[in-house]
């Protein structure tokens, strides 16, 4: 008798092109994901927490618009009716729903993490959900590390970068008129403004401040929204860069890929990314970053080659961003070598590549 065609459930918390890094984390799972299955003949169905706008065209696939429960059922459905014994999740929120299963109904389940969501001890179905899993991934070693310094015992997980495609945006309209305020050679960040404050936005604005005397043509181009923007842009204000501190708000992709490559340096001080994919968009572009010490950055950023790491503070920053405008030789060519970083160690394939073992791994026979 001929064996019975694997399939492989993908169980998501939001793919939209609006979610953030970790959306496009998932999209980037996703489609390795799909390239592993097509070549070993395994049937792939998405589940996401998102709307049904997010399911790609030619996926098998739902999508329960933020109800949990019901994504819940259509995965015990998929698991216990339909043969869906190995399984995908692209957030530990959603693997809880193997978590809160007695032990004996797990599934055969690999669990890709990022952050913030395990930064802090974890009780309950998400401590089960990640002892749980056959594989655990993380987006960064940084990752793995805080998460051990939260949760002593956890089990092994495995760290395995993200990655980003080809600047495919070219042709695209673009907001020509934002474009004509921002000019070149300016300063970026891009990232949401939340009450949280570890991206480092206020730190650039005084930074900015200190910067402006000598140099009367530089701005800051603060690409993002969220609900800190309106304190941040008093603080621009008070600190008198509020003619020099563009805030753009959201913007499109393809007007975003423009402001990158228009940009002189990409900073982002942050101390709460698990990866950064924004550090990656600013290599492919040909940019140097700026970003911080001991963060996940350290381990996308070399310092001296492909930009600067600096401790925390508006001083240190300030003295980074300063070599870099006086220097415009040397930092085009640390633009360069990030481009190359970026080409030899973060690309799709790269990432599939290195996920491939542990889809191999997920799809054996056997219990977990």
């Amino acid at each position: 008798m001929k064996p019975l065609r694997k399939r492989l459930l993908f169980v998501s918390v939001g793919l939209s092109p609006h979610g953030g890094g970790i959306a496009t984390a998932g999209r980037l799972l996703l489609r390795a994901v799909r390239d592993f299955a097509e070549e070993r003949d395994v049937e792939v169905r998405l589940l996401t927490l998102g709307g049904s706008d997010e399911v790609p065209h030619g996926v098998d696939g739902q999508a329960f618009d933020g109800d949990r429960r019901a994504l819940a059922r259509a995965v015990w459905r998929a698991q216990f009716g339909e043969g869906f014994r190995h399984q995908v999740y692209d957030f530990l929120g959603v693997a809880r729903i193997q978590g809160i299963l007695p032990r004996a109904f797990v599934a055969r389940y690999l669990l890709y993490v990022y952050g913030i969501e395990v930064w802090r001890p974890l009780a309950g179905a998400r401590r089960r959900a990640l002892a749980a899993a056959t594989v655990r991934l993380a987006c960064s070693a940084h990752t793995v590390e805080r998460l051990r310094a939260h949760n002593p015992r956890a089990p092994v997980v495995t760290p395995l970068h993200l990655a980003m495609s080809a600047d495919g945006d070219g042709g695209h309209p673009v907001d020509e008129a934002l474009l004509a305020r921002l000019g070149e050679g300016f300063v970026l960040i891009v990232g949401r403004m939340q009450g949280d404050r570890y991206k480092g936005h206020e730190d650039l604005l005084a930074a900015l401040a200190q910067l402006a005397p000598a140099h009367p043509g530089l701005r800051l181009a603060i690409v993002g929204e969220g609900h800190d923007r309106a304190r941040l842009e008093a603080r621009a204000r008070e600190l008198g860069v509020a003619e020099r501190a563009i805030f753009t708000g959201f913007v499109d992709a393809a007007t975003l890929s423009a402001i990158y490559r228009r940009c002189g340096v990409f900073a982002m001080p942050s101390e709460g990314e698990g990866f950064g994919l924004v550090y990656l968009e600013a290599m492919r572009a040909g940019k140097p970053c700026v970003a911080l010490l001991g963060s996940a950055a350290a381990e996308i950023v070399v310092d001296g080659v492909t930009g600067r790491l600096v401790t925390p503070g508006a001083e240190p920053l300030k003295q980074a961003l300063c070599e870099l405008l006086h220097d415009p030789a040397a930092t085009a060519a640390l633009g360069a070598a990030g481009r190359e970083r970026w080409h030899h160690a973060f690309r799709p394939e790269l990432f599939a590549h290195g996920l491939r073992p542990h889809l191999e791994t997920l799809v054996a026979e056997g219990r977990p």
